[in-house]
């Protein structure tokens, strides 16, 4: 089998970490994601073992510029910050009007006082993805003046899972896409691989 790594992108165009969301332009952080992507998706792929490493920063600028070109039910803005042993960091602008009319009861009332003011939402997740599946667990959530308890926060993923068009039931492991067998985190990266 062969093996073939999707080659870097040139670093000068990376927008530097921070806390703003990007703004969904295309970079060369953009097209290496997608590059990626589409060595993944090609025909020739099953024989070959495709690896992949795509930095944090490549990431939130794809994960910008996938929402501006794609808009995604209940979701508005979107960046994460990967770290080592299979943890990330989300940071959202949910939809909450959105969820609110998928699911009345499913917002606390704190939370639906301020749900049209757009506000971001922290999360530290933890996550297994082998042997073609994924899980993952929340660890904590931040922001919203705690109106958002973790027991919520699930409920509220599960909802934006099921309404995205393919269809993520949150509450099960769910396959890994375009035949990836494992995806792990470093600090500030994500890899993967098609094969063991």
């Amino acid at each position: 089998m062969r093996k073939s790594a999707v080659p870097a992108p040139p670093r000068a165009e990376l927008q530097t970490p921070g806390d703003a969301f990007r703004e969904g332009e295309e970079t060369a952080g953009v097209r290496h994601v997608l590059a990626v992507l589409k060595s993944l998706q090609s025909p020739d792929r099953a024989s070959r073992r495709v690896t992949f490493k795509i930095s944090e920063s490549e990431i939130n600028e794809y994960l910008a510029y996938s929402l501006r070109v794609t808009p995604r039910p209940g979701i508005r803005k979107l960046s994460v910050r990967l770290d080592r042993d299979h943890a990330f960091s989300v940071r959202t602008v949910m939809d909450f009007p959105a969820i609110q009319r998928w699911h009345s009861w499913i917002l606390p009332d704190a939370l639906k006082a301020i749900a049209s003011s757009e506000p971001v939402v922290e999360m530290e997740v933890k996550f297994q993805a082998q042997d073609d599946y994924g899980t993952f667990k929340l660890k904590s959530v931040g922001g919203l003046a705690g109106a958002l308890l973790a027991d919520a926060a699930v409920w509220v993923i599960q909802a934006i899972g099921l309404h995205q068009p393919e269809y993520y039931d949150t509450m099960r492991p769910i396959p890994l896409p375009f035949g990836l067998r494992r995806i792990w985190t470093g600090q500030g990266s994500v890899s993967g691989d098609t094969g063991s």
